[in-house]
């Protein structure tokens, strides 16, 4: 972006203008479609994928890890929604204090997908 800066002498400053610099704005457009391509071109990461068994020694790592806090976490792999379901457990009650993402999200995501299933034909 450019930002520039008219200087104008006191003396030759009219009362409308008012005295002092004058900013002017930036000559592209913020929500021009070239700008907005750039941002997300410069704000993606690599994707990187795990194979099953990458996935299951991550995971077993973190249940590890979360018992040093009284808890426990289980990783459940919802088919219909596509997507990991973790259970946060109290070690003490065996209740179940926390879903991420909880039921309902997980439901409404099973749902688009059926509905987008039967729309085009196709699983997503």
């Amino acid at each position: 972006m450019d930002f520039r800066m008219n200087a104008s002498p006191l003396a030759s400053a009219s009362p409308s203008q008012g005295a002092g610099p004058e900013l002017l704005l930036p000559q592209t457009n913020p929500l021009s479609p070239d700008v907005r391509r750039d941002a997300r071109e410069s704000s993606t990461k690599p994707e990187v994928s795990y194979g099953a068994k990458e996935l299951d020694e991550l995971f077993q790592k973190a249940e590890e890890m979360s018992r040093i806090f009284g808890r426990d976490i289980k990783f459940r792999y919802k088919k219909e929604a596509d997507l990991y379901q973790v259970e946060v457990i109290d070690l003490q009650d065996q209740r179940v204090i926390r879903k991420i993402p909880p039921d309902e999200i997980v439901s409404l995501i099973e749902n688009i997908n059926e509905m987008l299933g039967a729309l085009f034909d196709k699983k997503f």
